[in-house]
């Protein structure tokens, strides 16, 4: 947490924050990709050992009081030490690779003294089986984030591994898109970025007056959400509008190719929070919306507007526990594999010769909220509806497991249904 954070810690982790519902959901789609992140890079990792180093850059206490269940919680920190732990047991008990060896570095940093000290008392107490073990990979900085990144940057491309940087900032100057950007680079690095609306609307307010500087040089900012009506940002409207122009910012400022957000609703309407993903390849994006449809209580279906936030949490649901809750679920999945039609068809029906199916995920994934594995059942459906043939190795295949380089194409009939309506 920076120094302008509502949330602090004392040195002695007496009386730590209040956890919110939405910081819980946070953490919870956090932690869940990073086990998939992990087991994905080691479970397709031919050798049998992997470097990793996980940055989180405002780390905070480490713990929080929980009214819900009267108890303490966890915080970030913890999340990102089980979810590693968790990934590699899969690895080892499920892929075949019993000795696998994780080389994982994980490196804290705060601009507070006391968040340090209330931390590392936390991990001491509670002990992860990580940190009891391997205590030399635990690295403590105490400083900006913006005045260190450099040399972490650095670091990374001496060690040459995977990394992941888990980025709170609470202000708008907390992290620059030359950081942003210079991670990215580095190719096997990726970010979980959350940003507030709140800030973020406080900032595009002020950018022509005092926050000149940040909107010129920090963010780079200039052309971006110049259409924003701040007075209706209440409005789903305007949210779309604030989300889609960040996004924006992302892709063509930092040069992030994939970017995925994942909205945090506190209220019935009002987004506090996106998390947001940015990645250098397709299938990290892949990986992440799964993981994030697993804690999606939001209806996606287009009458619903999923353009506007596509996936996210809603406190007050959470809450309710309302039976609409469960219904959702098989209603979000019919909505997602349905509005493939508007994305998929038209590249399908424009490629003669068919196109791969991971190169129709990778030009299409980023306009919808569907995942994979919605991909895959939307075609396997197209498929028994004789609108489509999926070839591979030279002939039609009748297949129920799908792979990336299986090619997708009109059918035979449909193809010659649109020579005759010319004939």
């Amino acid at each position: 947490m920076s120094k302008t954070s509502n949330f602090t810690w004392s040195g002695d982790g007496n009386n730590p924050p209040i956890v919110e519902a939405h910081t819980k959901a946070r953490h919870q789609v956090t932690e869940e990709y990073l086990k998939d992140w992990i087991v994905t890079l080691c479970g397709n990792n031919r050798a049998f050992s992997k470097k990793v180093t996980i940055i989180d850059g405002f780390c905070g206490g480490g713990v929080y009081r929980d009214n819900e269940t009267s108890s303490l919680y966890l915080g970030s920190p913890f999340k990102i030490i089980s979810s590693i732990e968790e990934g590699l047991k899969i690895v080892k008990n499920t892929k075949s690779k019993p000795n696998y060896e994780l080389d994982a570095e994980f490196i804290f940093i705060d601009s507070r003294k006391e968040h340090i000290e209330c931390l590392q008392k936390t991990l001491k107490e509670y002990a992860p089986e990580t940190y009891k073990q391997c205590p030399d990979n635990f690295k403590f900085i105490c400083n900006e984030f913006e005045n260190v990144v450099d040399p972490i940057i650095e670091n990374l491309r001496k060690r040459n591994c995977s990394s992941m940087f888990i980025l709170d900032p609470t202000g708008y100057n907390d992290v620059s898109m030359r950081s942003i950007r210079n991670i990215i680079a580095l190719k096997k690095s990726e970010i979980i970025f959350t940003f507030m609306t709140e800030y973020i609307s406080r900032f595009i307010n002020l950018r022509h007056g005092k926050l000149k500087r940040v909107h010129e040089e920090i963010l780079e900012s200039e052309g971006y959400f110049d259409a924003i009506n701040l007075g209706e940002l209440g409005k789903p409207e305007q949210q779309g509008y604030l989300r889609n122009e960040t996004l924006r910012l992302f892709r063509r400022q930092a040069n992030v190719p994939f970017v995925f957000s994942f909205a945090l609703i506190p209220n019935q309407k009002i987004v506090q929070y996106f998390l947001v993903h940015l990645a250098s390849n397709a299938s990290a994006q892949r990986v992440i919306k799964s993981s994030a449809w697993i804690h999606n209580n939001l209806w996606i279906g287009k009458q619903y507007g999923f353009s506007m936030n596509g996936m996210g949490f809603k406190s007050p649901d959470y809450y309710e526990k309302s039976l609409n809750l469960f219904d959702i679920e098989e209603e979000n999945r019919q909505a997602a594999i349905e509005c493939l039609s508007d994305f998929i068809m038209p590249l399908i029906h424009s490629n003669e010769d068919g196109i791969l199916l991971d190169l129709l995920h990778q030009l299409t994934m980023q306009d919808n909220p569907s995942t994979f594995e919605h991909y895959i059942q939307y075609l396997l459906q197209q498929r028994g509806y004789g609108e489509i043939e999926i070839i591979r190795e030279g002939k039609a295949t009748r297949a129920q497991t799908l792979r990336n380089t299986d090619i997708i194409c009109k059918s035979s009939q449909v193809k010659l249904f649109d020579l005759k309506s010319f004939s």
